[in-house]
């Protein structure tokens, strides 16, 4: 919740925006648009490395195990 409030800007009613022009609310839509994008990009890149080291390890994991 403090993520919210503190990136986002969103503290308390959301009548508040009811006074927001729309072009107002068009630029903050597109600029959290591009922060979801970001952030989606940055999770992604992560789980590729997760998986990645997921593999090396089963792949010693197996190694080892035949061995025994």
């Amino acid at each position: 919740m403090a993520f919210i409030e503190k990136e986002l800007h969103m503290v308390g009613d959301f009548s508040s925006f009811a006074s927001t022009s729309t072009e107002e609310l068009q630029q903050k839509s597109l600029g959290h648009e591009l922060k979801g994008l970001l952030l989606n990009y940055l999770l992604s890149s992560r789980q590729e490395i997760v998986d990645k080291n997921l593999a090396s390890i089963e792949g010693e994991y197996t190694s080892v195990k035949e061995k025994l």
